[in-house]
């Protein structure tokens, strides 16, 4: 039982993986203040964790083995997960905002490597279909990460668009010009609300 144990070990790594992209790109994609992201968060977090360390235990144990290219993958898509330690730890404030992009752009980086590099691993070890399922796994994440960071980039556009605050071009010269003006629900207040 503990053999069998031993040689999946890989198998529900590489699962956990897909799970953590997966989430990845919906936190990454959609941030709202709900509970269900929120959820999601706690969950990267978690599932970064128990994935890099056991990614350790089974190189250090010897149940996983990495060729050249893959290790230097694994390298970077282990200090992407560094950043991601440090970001879970100070918080993905504003001040740290630098510190969560690169943990993005570092774990992005390195995971498309990752993939990459055991696709290349199968298609040379005689296996050609494996290989070109993790290629074409590795083509999904990469449109995954595209499409996730366009709805992202396209949702911070419109919402920039739809509050920015437009000045008046010249202030008003008495409190009567302020707001709804002195039949204002608020008046003195400049205040301007739908209050019929």
């Amino acid at each position: 039982m503990a053999d069998s144990g031993r040689r999946s070990a890989p198998g529900w790594i590489a699962a956990a993986f897909v799970v953590l992209l997966t989430n990845s790109a919906y936190v990454a994609a959609a941030p709202s203040a709900t509970l269900f992201y929120y959820a999601n968060v706690a969950l990267h977090v978690l599932l970064g964790v128990v994935v890099a360390i056991a990614a350790v235990v089974a190189l250090a144990a010897g149940r996983l083995r990495l060729n050249v290219p893959q290790a230097a993958a694994a390298l970077l898509t282990g200090v992407g997960a560094a950043f991601g330690l440090v970001v879970a730890g100070v918080g993905a404030t504003t001040p740290h905002r630098s510190m969560l992009l690169a943990h993005a752009g570092i774990s992005i980086a390195g995971s498309i490597l990752l993939v990459l590099a055991f696709a290349a691993t199968r298609s040379h070890a005689g296996a050609p279909r494996a290989g070109r399922r993790v290629a074409a796994a590795a083509l999904v994440l990469g449109a995954v990460i595209a499409a996730a960071f366009t709805f992202r980039l396209t949702a911070d556009r419109r919402w920039r668009q739809d509050y920015r605050i437009v000045n008046p071009v010249s202030p008003p010269l008495s409190m009567n010009q302020e707001g709804a003006g002195a039949d204002g629900p608020f008046f003195p207040s400049s205040a301007n609300t739908t209050v019929v």
